[in-house]
């Protein structure tokens, strides 16, 4: 064999390269992810002697399910997390929907702690650039999980209801429910409790961070739904 048969051999299809690139991007999104929460965790504490406001608890529980669960519940499913690579898709997927079931469980804790703190101050916190669209998320982040059943068990609903369709609904839901997230968690940021506990310049950089966070993390889900839409269009 010569060189330049050695060299063809050892080359990597284009494909391949494009799913390692993915791969290890999509590992690196996960670490900045895995900082932002750790940071924002840190802000809650210490805690003062009369214990944590109600504002913090529902930070710390949004932090942990939405920030981090969450974001790591969707990145269970695309093949490019090295973590998952190896298993199989139906495996990916049922882990994927028992980790946003965790996570819907600790964004509805939150979502209880800050209705209880608005009712007690008769605050109207959900018509806020923060609070709207952060329970338009709560609620998305809900139906996307109840959804996620028949996505989980399509091979025995598929009588039932078309895999197709509900996949493509569970999509754009989630689509729906991270976009609506993603503004309450930016709008979050320049609040009060943030500004109080960290600095202009972090303030800015988180915001950059989830935004290219979100960006990745929707990528494949947005084209996935397009080709589906066309799909359903086409036929």
């Amino acid at each position: 064999m010569n060189f330049d048969q050695k060299v063809k051999q050892n080359e990597q299809p284009p494909l391949d390269c494009l799913e390692d690139l993915m791969a290890h991007v999509t590992t690196a999104i996960r670490i900045i992810n895995l900082g932002l929460s750790i940071y924002i965790i840190y802000l809650c504490f210490p805690v003062p002697e009369d214990g944590l406001s109600l504002t913090t608890w529902h930070v710390l529980l949004y932090t942990i399910g939405w920030t981090f669960l969450m974001v790591e519940g969707i990145f269970f499913v695309p093949k490019e997390n090295i973590c998952t690579s190896r298993l199989s898709q139906p495996t990916r997927v049922l882990i994927h929907w028992l980790v946003l079931v965790v996570a819907t469980g600790f964004i509805i804790a939150g979502f209880t702690v800050i209705v209880v703190q608005a009712a007690d101050r008769g605050s109207d916190h959900f018509s806020t650039n923060h609070g709207l669209p952060g329970a338009v998320a709560t609620i998305l982040a809900y139906v996307c999980c109840i959804n996620g059943i028949p996505a989980v068990f399509a091979g025995k609903l598929r009588k039932i209801i078309k895999p197709n369709i509900n996949k493509l609904f569970h999509a754009l839901v989630g689509i729906a429910a991270v976009l609506s997230g993603a503004v309450a968690t930016v709008t979050g940021f320049y609040t009060g409790w943030f500004r109080n506990r960290s600095t202009p310049t972090m303030q800015n950089v988180c915001y950059v961070v989830l935004v290219i966070i979100t960006c990745w993390l929707l990528l494949k889900p947005v084209i996935n739904s397009l080709v589906r839409i066309k799909s359903f269009c086409s036929s």
